[in-house]
């Protein structure tokens, strides 16, 4: 069946995690939700039972207010486009059922050789939002896949390459979606045996840099793994720091302060034995991804107790399978996270975070819809009963609509 055969309009009655205006934190409310060409149209809010518990209410309501339905789940590092180089139509559109039968609806692609079309997806979705291509340094990231600028334009000298530097971020800021991204830090293979994670920029580039993209009104994601480059990003106003995983606590408190935020890819950091044992050639480089593995509940523990807003990201595309944002949920809730907290990060926070609608009137129809109460445990979110996504009701299982 055509994406555009079925349609747009439908209704589903349970919980849903509802507000009435934007900005407001959302809260759960039994009612039926009901839209039409695929917006929201209304939410009538409805009594289960008199029972003050919404425990017992479920368990004294008929089988329709076991469900549960909350917005469309977000993946703020997601490269549909990425899969061991650019992709063509057909495997973005796999990529992204991929991404639907999770429940995931809403994707920033934090960089990207090709940008990705909405034609390209089905019914739309998931909405991307686009940073454009990541910047780096010639020979200073995966081939192929950034715009890489000349290590040394002018035999090093700095106000030159500043000014490339903050040129390129203007110009990918014109052909995305209000984000760039730069490479922040990654391995120098110049130095052999003693290369090493190292910045790719001085922090007046930095400086630079990120004003740039600021002034044109755009935000700045950075790739970083390592610490060194941490100081300078919150100096130069970062908007959002990725991956993170040699952040210090002290730099997770000041981060938290200037309401700069962390995207932690968790289960990226799985990946970080398989780099380290591949740089047979750099063992200094192969000692630091180790550290980085080996410190990496605690540095999450920090992060929880440093109040930074940390949303969540695959990396789906890099080094992931798209769809996997469901496993980086439960790897935040085994690393100490409470569930309900977890998926209010995946759902509204992340949301308000891009400028994107929740379940609100007037709101696309973007959903997933529950059996059980998916603040409970993640194991919930793995078995979404349907999702509606642009307003058309997809069984997850087999693409199917109904």
């Amino acid at each position: 069946m055509a994406d555009s055969e079925k349609s747009t309009s439908g209704s589903v009655q349970g919980w849903v995690q509802w507000r009435d205006n934007p900005g407001e934190r959302p809260t759960f409310r039994y009612g039926t939700l009901t839209w039409r060409d695929s917006v929201i149209e209304s939410f009538a809010e409805q009594s289960v039972a008199a029972s003050s518990s919404m425990v017992e209410q479920r368990a004294t309501a008929d089988s329709d207010s076991q469900l549960f339905i909350v917005p469309g789940f977000v993946d703020l590092h997601s490269h549909l486009a990425i899969a061991q180089g650019p992709q063509s139509s057909d495997v973005i559109r796999a990529h992204a059922w991929e991404e639907i039968r999770a429940g995931v609806l809403a994707v920033r692609e934090p960089g990207s050789p090709v940008k990705v079309s909405p034609g390209e997806l089905p019914f739309g979705r998931p909405i991307v939002i686009s940073a454009g291509r990541h910047i780096a340094l010639e020979k200073r990231y995966n081939r192929g896949l950034a715009i890489e600028l000349p290590a040394d334009p002018t035999e090093g000298e700095v106000p030159v390459r500043t000014s490339l530097l903050a040129d390129e971020v203007q110009r990918q800021a014109s052909a995305s979606d209000g984000w760039v991204k730069l490479v922040g830090d990654w391995i120098d293979r110049s130095e052999g045996a003693s290369s090493d994670l190292k910045p790719l920029w001085s922090r007046e580039e930095l400086l630079a840099a990120i004003d740039a993209a600021h002034e044109v009104g755009a935000k700045v994601a950075v790739h970083t793994f390592g610490r060194d480059i941490i100081d300078d990003l919150l100096d130069a106003g970062v908007d959002s720091i990725e991956h993170g995983t040699g952040m210090s606590a002290t730099q997770m408190r000041r981060a938290a302060r200037l309401g700069v935020v962390v995207v932690p890819t968790l289960i990226q950091v799985f990946k970080f034995p398989e780099f380290a044992s591949s740089a047979t050639r750099y063992p200094r480089y192969a000692e630091t991804m180790t550290d980085l593995y080996d410190g990496r509940e605690k540095w999450f523990a920090d992060l929880l107790s440093s109040g930074v807003m940390i949303l969540p990201g695959s990396d789906a595309g890099g080094y992931q399978v798209h769809g996997a944002l469901i496993d980086e949920l439960e790897q935040w809730v085994v690393w100490g996270m409470e569930p309900e907290d977890v998926l209010a990060s995946a759902t509204w926070k992340a949301r308000d975070f891009l400028g994107l609608d929740c379940l609100q009137v007037g709101a696309p129809a973007d959903a997933v819809v529950f059996a059980e109460d998916p603040r409970s445990s993640p194991q919930v979110w793995r078995h979404p009963q349907a999702v509606v996504t642009n307003g058309r009701r997809v069984v997850p299982a087999t693409n199917r609509l109904h």
